[in-house]
């Protein structure tokens, strides 16, 4: 079971990234429908609510769910800071995934914001995020002498030595 799990989150990674691969954003873009397993559309965002991606929300009556992610940390989020370094978006862009649950595709919309200076923006967001982490970490341990560091794959701060 944990071994499917796994497979199905990979999955999900992969055809994510094969959506914002294909829809190159200009102002607003939109990729056709693609294929998504709902088996790995739910291992990646989960149910309905308030993720650290973003937000995710479910139309009943059309069968329907939609991902409003807000920038390009929640894309870091949800695939890994690895593979969002090779795509070529804009750090202010904001994405929204439609998933219809009986044909089980989905489709991404791009909107890019032109009014921000998009590399300062994803930077600053980025740092103050590690800094918060590292402020929960140590308030959590203060009375531990285990060494903190942060990880380059998934970018939380985690407590004693790495392997």
């Amino acid at each position: 079971e944990l071994d499917r799990a796994r497979s199905d989150i990979s999955d999900g990674q992969r055809l994510l990234f094969e959506l914002l691969r294909t829809c190159r954003p200009n102002r607003e873009t939109t990729s056709t429908p693609t294929t998504f397993p709902l088996t790995s559309f739910v291992a990646l965002f989960g149910g309905p609510g308030l993720h650290g991606y973003g937000k995710h929300t479910i139309n009943t009556d059309q069968c329907t769910s939609q991902v409003d992610i807000v920038d390009m940390h929640g894309i870091d989020e949800l695939i890994g800071s690895t593979k969002t370094r090779k795509l070529t978006l804009i750090s202010s862009c904001e994405f929204r995934i439609q998933y219809h649950r009986k044909k089980e595709s989905a489709s991404i919309t791009i909107q890019c914001n032109d009014n921000t200076n998009p590399t300062l923006d994803y930077l600053w967001r980025k740092s103050t995020k590690r800094k918060r982490q590292e402020d929960d970490v140590s308030l959590q341990n203060n009375n531990r002498s285990d060494p903190t560091w942060t990880c380059l794959t998934c970018t939380f701060v985690h407590i004693g030595r790495s392997k």
